[in-house]
């Protein structure tokens, strides 16, 4: 995504389609394809900033900030504008959000050239 001014995001124009993926049909547009079954809160206890470090820690380990919790080789995305490593923002452990959910959603940001990058990972 990039981020306007005023903060707003809006699909980025260095993103691609990647080719396996099927278009999808007009009528499906509208449907919801994600449905949070269990919600997400914000800890009144805050958790040390390399708590998530371990990935096979209990319970969940969706956080903002601190350092990812990397499932498989730590990635980094570099951003399109500078090169730069993009900085951690937050992950979201998507069993949280699904039944049977498995892989991290780890979410980054160049301040500088104001665009976000999301990855994922799974075991």
């Amino acid at each position: 995504m990039d981020l306007d001014a005023q903060g707003e995001p809006r699909f980025s124009v260095h993103n691609r389609k990647p080719d396996y993926l099927e278009d999808i049909a007009p009528e499906e547009e509208g449907e919801e394809f994600l449905s949070a079954g269990r919600e997400l809160f914000c800890s009144v206890q805050p958790r040390n900033g390399y708590h998530a470090v371990q990935w096979a820690l209990d319970p969940a380990v969706s956080q903002i900030g601190g350092h990812p919790t990397w499932v498989q080789d730590a990635e980094y995305p570099p951003c399109p504008c500078c090169s730069r490593p993009m900085r951690f923002v937050a992950q979201l452990d998507w069993a949280q959000l699904e039944d049977y959910g498995e892989g991290i959603y780890y979410m980054f940001i160049c301040a500088k050239d104001r665009i976000t990058a999301t990855t994922y990972q799974q075991s």
